[in-house]
């Protein structure tokens, strides 16, 4: 049902937007035939031309006879001046031979070309048009395929609906000053425009006058009133400015349709009247999702109100969400822009040119709820003597740009200036403070820079987080001893940051999906949380002499680490904390224990991709383990393509290596298993595909399904002890010259001869 139902909206959508292109001729009785089409069309002397005289005494050539592939209209027919061209639309014209001319020339006195002129001249690259042409009418180009460029002098005045329609290589040519108004569908389907800029005397853009052009780059003109229903449909705009002079925009205006790359607005209008799915979805409050918030419909085809003539578009585009997942977009408080568009942006205030900087009152504490958004509050002053604001004291206040804060300040509350998206700088004139709150400048995501004073103990948790734009952030030299959960999470542009020498505690996702490259721990940090440098832009990472631990998933996803150094205490390495980290320098510490799930891998599906090129994800080629590890769990490092070689201690504790642990290891070329180890998992090293040789300790009682399937090059393979569980497929795949060595009477012997008649078998010595 839910299907059939999208269909039907993606097929009323299109009938709608067909609908739209679509003029319809009025009746005989309403208007009179146009000099083209009406009585006293004629042929001249030469049989080549027919035309009609004009109410002023010139010609209007409105049929023509075509040899060739030039055509050359006269300045005169019988002695009369010609100064316009048209098509009779009563006459069917012979398109073969239209669409074989190359070359028009155009008589010198020309003032209008008028209705579909040239429709079809579709190996036409370019024409001359004369100095002092007034009118380019309807369709006059339209579907000249091949017309590259056109020059369109200052006289013109009106060009017609459709008049370039689908000239799929026109390059968009410089407007007249003198033109007022772009009609319906003008350069519909001109997918070649590029770069767009209206005149400055431009009042009006009909509808579909650019859908389906794939734009570039738009320079709408100060003075641009009105802009129709679809009328940049399917563009490839990034960036869009909307002057203050535009009262009106219509549905679907900008509708990127399948592109996805426009990223922000401006409305510099207090007042536009806005239609519906102007950029692919209107992303308002419809009155369907009012329903759904207040709980008063369930969220369904059913649910919406048949009766609202609007409301199945409501559902479409609110559920769907089709077009554009996140812009950014700048208006004036409570404009038709702010209420509009509530969902899906992230969104910045335009400062009054009159607005100046308000002070705020002068207590002790100032308090939530002193301003809100219909305030219009840019700037704020915050006097001396005040010593604190309280939880949320500016949350949510999202006109203010900047706000000084006193020497007298101790104490910024928790949640303080939450949300003030617009908020882009932050003077704090206090030389010491003694607390900023969690989550204080939680999504400011506009602040740039910002100076902690000195007697702060702690970042809390989520501080910053979501401050997307946040580039330095200056520490106190002395003082912080935690840097609480996701304190620094999504603050994608602060690439470095100096870290006070007495820092004791990371927390959980502390920089998450930020761009720091360089972090100096201090040897005083004892805990880093879970995730705490998930998906970074760290470079290199020194762990401090402390530690003993590494959280899971600490640096999963941080594709620029190659360089870490761990200390000796460290004894556990949990799941995925280097996950899909390419690092190429690397000593596992003495003392080390354990190596957790997929600790170090990759994506098998990408090693197998990659397999035989120069450029690889992973970067580690040689692996020494420790004698202190105990287990070497599942996938471990899966997918490390380059590793060439793995060296385990003779005489380590080594018991188990997990399923999968060293799977898709590409190049690893031999292998020895030390004594220690008792178990080997399940695929543990299937497809080694350059491994040659193995030796197998004599300590190992059990190997699991697949060990070794799909190593094609193992030319030997060495079992010093006997078996007492072997999985199945354990040397599926193998290669023709496999020879496998085990002890005389053994039960891998007999195992080997019986799954695996095509290897040879030998008595090991």
């Amino acid at each position: 049902m839910k299907k059939e139902f999208r269909q039907l909206i993606g097929l009323m959508t299109a009938v709608m937007l067909i609908l739209s292109m679509m003029s319809f001729p009025v009746s005989a009785e309403e208007t009179q035939p146009a000099p083209w089409e009406g009585p006293g069309i004629k042929k001249d002397e030469t049989g080549k031309w027919e035309y009609n005289v004009l109410e002023d005494g010139t010609a209007v050539i409105t049929g023509f006879t075509i040899e060739g592939k030039a055509l050359s209209i006269p300045d005169q027919v019988d002695g009369i001046p010609v100064t316009m061209v048209a098509r009779n639309p009563q006459v069917k014209p012979d398109y073969a031979k239209i669409r074989a001319v190359k070359t028009v020339t155009l008589p010198k006195g020309l003032k209008a070309i008028e209705q579909q002129a040239f429709e079809f001249f579709s190996a036409m690259t370019s024409i001359n048009i004369p100095q002092g042409l007034e009118v380019i009418g309807t369709a006059a180009f339209k579907e000249c395929k091949s017309l590259k460029s056109i020059k369109i002098p200052d006289s013109v005045v009106r060009i017609g609906d459709e008049a370039f329609s689908k000239c799929s290589s026109l390059v968009f040519p410089k407007l007249p000053a003198t033109l007022t108004e772009i009609g319906n569908s003008v350069f519909y389907q001109c997918r070649m425009l590029g770069k767009v800029k209206l005149p400055d005397s431009v009042r009006t853009v009909g509808e579909n006058a650019f859908a389906y052009c794939q734009i570039t780059s738009l320079q709408l003109n100060e003075g641009l009133e009105t802009i129709g229903a679809n009328a940049f449909f399917s563009h490839k705009l990034k960036e869009i400015v909307f002057p203050a002079s535009l009262k009106s925009i219509g549905n679907n205006a900008f509708n990127p349709n399948i592109n996805k790359g426009l990223k922000k607005l401006t409305f510099n209008s207090s007042s536009t009247e806005l239609g519906i799915g102007i950029f692919g979805y209107d992303n308002g409050e419809s009155e369907y999702t009012k329903k759904i918030q207040r709980g008063e419909i369930q969220e369904t085809e059913a649910g919406y109100d048949k009766n609202d003539p609007g409301n199945w578009l409501d559902y479409y585009r609110d559920r769907n969400n089709f077009g554009q997942p996140m812009l950014t977009i700048s208006c004036y408080p409570g404009s038709t822009a702010d209420q509009m568009y509530q969902y899906f942006v992230q969104k910045t205030y335009l400062k009054d040119k009159e607005a100046s900087a308000v002070t705020a009152p002068a207590d002790r504490v100032l308090t939530a709820g002193m301003y809100t958004n219909a305030d219009k509050v840019y700037e704020l002053v915050v006097p001396e003597g005040v010593e604190e604001l309280a939880d949320s004291a500016f949350a949510g206040l999202e006109t203010l740009n900047k706000i000084t804060l006193p020497a007298t300040l101790t104490k910024i509350g928790a949640h303080a200036f939450e949300n003030c998206i617009g908020l882009k700088e932050v003077v704090i004139q206090a030389k010491t403070m003694t607390e900023i709150g969690a989550a204080a400048f939680k999504g400011c995501s506009e602040l740039k820079k910002i100076t902690i004073p000195d007697g702060i103990a702690e970042i809390g948790d989520s501080t910053f987080e979501e401050c997307r734009k946040l580039e330095t952030v200056t520490m106190p030299r002395k003082g912080i001893v935690k840097i609480g959960d996701r304190a620094f999470y999504g603050c994608k542009t602060l690439t470095a940051l100096k870290l006070c020498p007495e820092l004791e505690t990371i927390g959980k996702e502390a920089f998450r999906n930020c761009a720091v490259q360089t972090l100096n721990l201090p040897d005083s940090v004892t805990s880093i949380g879970k995730r705490a440098f998930y998906s970074t832009g760290l470079i290199n990472l020194k762990f401090p002499a402390e530690m003993d631990e590494i959280s899971e998933s600490l640096c999963a996803y941080s594709t620029k680490l190659s360089k870490v150094t761990m200390p000796k205490k460290m004894k556990r390495i949990a799941k995925e904390a280097f996950y899909k980290c390419p690092i190429s320098g690397m000593n596992l510490p003495e003392g080390l224990e354990s190596i957790g799930e997929r600790a170090f891998a990759f994506e098998a599906s990408n090693a197998l991709q990659e397999y035989g090129k120069k450029k690889t994800v992973a970067k580690l080629h040689n692996l020494v383990i420790p004698a202190s590890v105990t287990v070497i769990e599942k996938e471990a490092f899966l997918a490390n393509d380059v590793l060439a070689s793995i060296s385990f201690a003779k005489k380590g504790q080594l018991a188990e290596i997990g399923e999968s642990a060293f799977a898709y290891c590409l190049r690893l070329g031999t292998l020895t298993i030390p004594e220690s180890v008792q178990t080997i998992g399940d695929y543990a090293f299937t497809r080694c595909m350059q491994l040659k040789s193995v030796t197998i300790g004599a300590g190992v009682t059990k190997i699991g399904k697949s060990a070794f399937e799909y190593c094609p090059k193992m030319t030997r393979i060495t079992f010093q002890g006997d078996l007492k569980t072997i999985g199945q497929d354990l040397l599926k795949s193998h290669g023709r010259s496999l020879t496998v060595f085990c002890p005389k009477g053994s039960y891998i012997k007999s195992f080997i001869e019986n799954h695996f008649r095509g290897v040879k078998v030998k008595e090991s010595k």
